[in-house]
């Protein structure tokens, strides 16, 4: 294991798709806190999505890239078939690129939260971190949690491209991935968000337009039904994902759980199909 995670740290120094995307994700904490400030300057008020959450918004398809591509070229190399001649086994390969696959990940978001602490640090005053002043515990566990969400992430598209040979077609498949949880995190999140009832408009007798008589919206969640959609909205990362970014979890003790979940079963299937798989 020590050998294997020796040889990715390795080829990390020699990577330019590593170094970039850590320098892209930096760079984005700078523009997203800067431009905060700047808003908060021009018009005051403050912000519903402070910048040190926005990049959750993107942590999942800047993983699915990044696995994808890294770790892709390892069937077109010969890289894998490498590692089994020199005797480790396929469990100990799944596991050192879970890590630093996993590593990486963690890497890029604390590369983007530093960037925003930077600069957002002297503006505090102003809004940009006003979480850390008046909800400090909602500040903690959402770094915290949208931390194990790109845990979850990394095992999910590190399944999907151990078990695919050909480079592009797991990068495709990773990155619509990515795409298809964060729609299905805004589907949710939609859906939970319409109102129990609806208030219209109709003319009065003398002709003024007046707010008619509030139905009931036939689109409003209740019951068990309501219960399904909240546990899938906090149970996916595409829904924590829409979660995190607007800082507006509902359940931010019970998500880094799911998260684990995520991670663990992930990390199970892929062993387990990456062991079957015929990699000649």
């Amino acid at each position: 294991m020590r050998n294997l995670l020796s040889a990715n740290l390795l080829r990390l120094r020699k990577s330019h798709l590593f170094w970039g995307t850590l320098a892209l994700s930096f760079g984005f904490g700078v523009w997203v806190a800067v431009n905060q400030v700047l808003e908060q300057m021009r018009y005051g008020g403050f912000e519903d999505s402070p910048a040190f959450s926005r990049y959750t918004s993107v942590v999942g398809m800047v993983i699915a890239v990044f696995v994808s591509l890294f770790f892709g070229t390892e069937y077109s190399d010969g890289t894998i078939r490498n590692k089994l001649i020199t005797g480790q086994s396929r469990i100990s390969i799944y596991l050192a690129d879970l890590i630093t696959a996993s590593a990486c990940s963690l890497l890029f978001e604390i590369a983007y939260l530093i960037a925003c602490f930077a600069v957002g640090t002297p503006f505090m005053s102003s809004g940009l971190l006003r979480h850390l002043e008046t909800q400090p515990t909602v500040f903690v566990l959402t770094i915290v949690g949208s931390l194990v969400l790109t845990l979850a992430y990394s095992a999910l598209f590190l399944l999907i491209t151990l078990n695919c040979a050909r480079k592009t077609t797991s990068a495709v498949a990773c990155i619509l991935g990515a795409f298809i949880l964060l729609m299905v995190g805004i589907y949710l999140d939609g859906r939970l968000e319409a109102p129990e009832y609806i208030t219209g408009y109709e003319l009065s007798i003398d002709g003024q337009v007046v707010p008619a008589e509030p139905e009931l919206n036939p689109d409003y969640l209740q019951g068990i039904k309501r219960e399904a959609y909240q546990f899938l909205y906090d149970f996916t990362p595409g829904g924590q994902t829409v979660q995190y970014s607007m800082v507006a979890a509902g359940n931010l003790h019970l998500m880094p759980l799911y998260s684990l979940i995520i991670l663990i079963v992930s990390t199970g299937a892929g062993v387990a199909l990456f062991r079957r798989k015929d990699l000649k």
